[in-house]
């Protein structure tokens, strides 16, 4: 097809301006050099214009592994230490599952509607909105927001934990 062709002419080009203009420029080089070409195009077979693009996909990507697993492993620490570690099933079976069952049918619902600009920012803002009031809201005044067995028993008219 006419787009394999246009692509194999400006690997072609990219590969002659690497080479130094031509693709055999002295004859002790161009061994060595075609070697490195073909072991060049197996492993890594991005050229020109494409390359830039991968390297900012490349990075993107980068960036959400690191934050999910950041994310991941502090949740996990703050569920452990606050709750046990038999809270994480917990969440996980009634919590976790049925909000992406929700984020997925709102998500499908949201893509049909909005364009993909109007998409990408209705559902990122949500989360950096949540990690603000979280950080500046719940975090630091957990105490205050955590009930206490006191204010618990106050609450349920005095009744006494453990009894019957």
């Amino acid at each position: 097809s006419r787009s394999s062709k246009d692509l194999r002419k400006r690997r072609r080009r990219s590969l002659s301006s690497i080479s130094g203009g031509s693709m055999a420029s002295s004859s002790e080089d161009s061994p060595q050099m075609g070697t490195f070409m073909k072991i060049r195009t197996t492993v890594f077979p991005i050229y020109g214009p494409e390359l830039k693009k991968f390297l900012l996909i490349g990075s993107i990507k980068f960036w959400i592994i690191l934050a999910l697993t950041l994310t991941r492993d502090t949740k996990d620490t703050l569920i452990v230490t606050q709750c046990g570690a038999e809270a994480i099933a917990f969440l996980k079976i009634y919590g976790v599952i049925p909000a992406a069952t929700a984020f997925i049918a709102l998500y499908s619902k949201m893509s049909n509607v909005l364009g993909k600009k109007a998409l990408f920012f209705s559902t990122s803002i949500p989360f950096f909105v949540f990690f603000l009031v979280f950080d500046y809201l719940i975090y630091p005044f957990v105490d205050t927001l955590h009930p206490s067995l006191e204010s618990m028993e106050a609450l349920l008219g005095g009744a006494k934990s453990g009894g019957l």
